[in-house]
């Protein structure tokens, strides 16, 4: 895969783009469906459906989630024991929560290092560009 282009997006960017309809609800709704060449974890959309539920409710998260899950510019990477060792590593060394050891962990593994998520804490990891909305 050509990673010099290739933004990994976390379930920030989507829970935004799909609840809120500020300047950053925009801008991460625009980021998503136009960005040239995104990847997330298949993972992420557990994250994406709890929030959006908690928020506006099955139906529309189920709804979102779909939207985002077929667009075309978005590859969804699958998990496998390299990932989980990597996110256990990531967890133990960084002071991430799971979840944000967990999207460092797919960046990591398949060489990615720009990420769009509107959590700072990426902005301290060496190495990682959070491209910020």
């Amino acid at each position: 895969m050509e990673t010099a282009q290739v933004t990994y997006v976390d379930s920030t960017l989507f829970i935004a783009a799909a609840v809120y309809s500020n300047e950053i609800g925009k801008a991460a709704l625009n980021f998503v469906f136009n960005h040239p060449q995104l990847v997330t974890a298949d993972s992420t959309f557990i994250e994406a459906l709890r929030s959006i539920t908690r928020r506006m409710g099955k139906e529309q998260a189920i709804w979102m989630c779909e939207k985002f899950a077929r667009l075309t510019n978005l590859s969804i990477l699958a998990g496998n024991a390299q990932i989980s060792a990597q996110l256990i590593q990531n967890y133990h060394a960084t002071g991430l929560s799971p979840s944000l050891s967990m999207h460092l962990a797919y960046m990591q593994v398949n060489g990615i290092t720009q990420i769009a998520s509107l959590d700072p804490a990426f902005d301290k990891i060496s190495g990682i560009k959070r491209v910020k909305l």
